[in-house]
């Protein structure tokens, strides 16, 4: 741990001198000298110290001087929002305090250089903490509990990233025919625990196996000074939406069927609103034209409950639907993307082997467009299909759907 420490205050001051760096940097290429008469440097680089602290600070509620372990795309996500955020807030500041300000072109420096150098002093800083995990400098010798798949993905893991967690001995709960895993030794069982301990120096133990008597080995570790972590895997969870709350002083992991749930909802019913709304207005010709086609069509909205859609048929056939269904995406029946959406007689039929299978594909509203693979029609591939979709949501794969359906 003080290790860690000491590598985020060098990282914070290296920080310090590259936002320094940024400024300075960003008025030479833009004005091409410090003596610019009509834009003078002292009062332009005053401002720029101000804005240092500032600077840290988004970049402290950012996250990126966590002492937990991140991978160098989340050092980039918190760079960016910090780079953002201060690039845009300096010409205000400075406008404010002088009265002027001579250069939009400065802003995109500046927020380009502080991407760059920023950056930059993570990747030094990632390549020095796997040069310190091959020389075994500064890393905490792990002791696996587990010789299982989960235990084998964990370790083979950690060895490959070099991560400054390194696995050194294994034990398990009930015996294994396994030597070793991925090169680390497995020492037998839990009853070889204080042993494994002082032989190998153990600073933290990972629980990748159910074992009896659980709390016996969390006191161990406490009493031992040493922490103890589990994998979702090992509590029987293996879903990736899971946050931790506190409620009234009380932590509790909470478990969400899908990413959805939260400020997804709005821009989901957002982006449905503004492009039913303008669907509506440019085929409202096609409405007038085929009015006299117009049938009221029942669609499962999942379990026992449907919901009435404005259809366009003719000679028993269905067309058009795509477009008549935009007020039904208006009214929130369903939305553009969701799981695939069916008339309640073909839902009854396709799915009538496993209607209460089909069930948690509605845990979501149907959706117009779907990310199944019209190649593999089946009702077992399109509930497996539904389910991923629910289970790894994202506003991005909905936008990539959306325009594949369309194009």
């Amino acid at each position: 741990m003080r290790s860690k420490i000491l590598e985020t205050l060098f990282l914070l001051f290296f920080d310090i001198i590259a936002i320094i760096g940024v400024f300075s940097l960003s008025y030479y290429l833009r004005l091409g000298t410090f003596s610019h008469s009509v834009f003078p440097f002292q009062p332009y680089f005053t401002m720029s110290l101000v804005m240092v602290p500032i600077f840290i600070i988004f970049l402290i509620f950012s996250g990126r001087y966590s002492l937990k372990e991140k991978s160098l795309w989340n050092h980039f996500k918190h760079i960016i929002s910090a780079s953002l955020a201060g690039s845009l807030l300096f010409p205000l500041l400075f406008y404010f305090s002088e009265e002027q300000f001579f250069s939009r072109g400065i802003i995109l420096l500046i927020f380009i250089f502080s991407l760059l150098s920023l950056f930059t002093l993570s990747y030094i800083f990632q390549k020095i903490r796997k040069f310190k995990s091959e020389k075994n400098i500064g890393i905490s010798k792990m002791l696996v509990i587990g010789a299982g798949r989960n235990a084998q993905k964990i370790i083979t893991t950690l060895i490959q990233t070099q991560s400054a967690h390194k696995p050194v001995a294994i034990l398990t709960p009930y015996g294994s025919k396994k030597k070793e895993i991925s090169g680390v030794k497995i020492f037998g069982k839990l009853d070889s625990l204080e042993k494994i301990f002082i032989s190998e120096d153990i600073n933290e133990v990972f629980l990748c196996e159910a074992v009896e008597h659980s709390e016996n080995l969390a006191s161990f570790c406490r009493n031992k000074g040493v922490i103890l972590r589990t994998s979702l895997e090992t509590l029987g969870i293996n879903h990736h939406a899971i946050e931790t709350e506190t409620i009234e002083n009380t932590t509790f992991l909470t478990l969400q069927q899908s990413p959805l749930f939260g400020w997804g909802q709005f821009f989901k019913r957002l982006f449905d609103i503004i492009f039913s709304l303008f669907g509506l207005i440019i085929f409202s010709p096609y409405f007038l034209y085929n009015r006299k086609y117009i049938t009221i069509t029942k669609f499962s909205n999942g379990k026992e409950t449907t919901f009435a859609g404005i259809t366009f048929q003719k000679d028993k056939k269905i067309y058009g639907k795509n477009i008549s269904l935009l007020w039904n995406i208006l009214k929130k029946d369903i939305s553009f993307i969701g799981p695939k959406v069916m008339t309640k007689t073909i839902y009854d039929e396709f799915f009538k082997e496993i209607k209460e299978q089909s069930e948690s594909r509605y845990i979501l509203r149907p959706g117009l467009f779907s990310s199944y693979n019209k190649t593999n029609n089946t009702p077992e591939s399109i509930i497996r299909s539904d389910i991923l979709y629910i289970r790894n949501w994202s506003f991005w794969n909905d936008m990539k759907i959306f325009w594949k359906n369309i194009f």
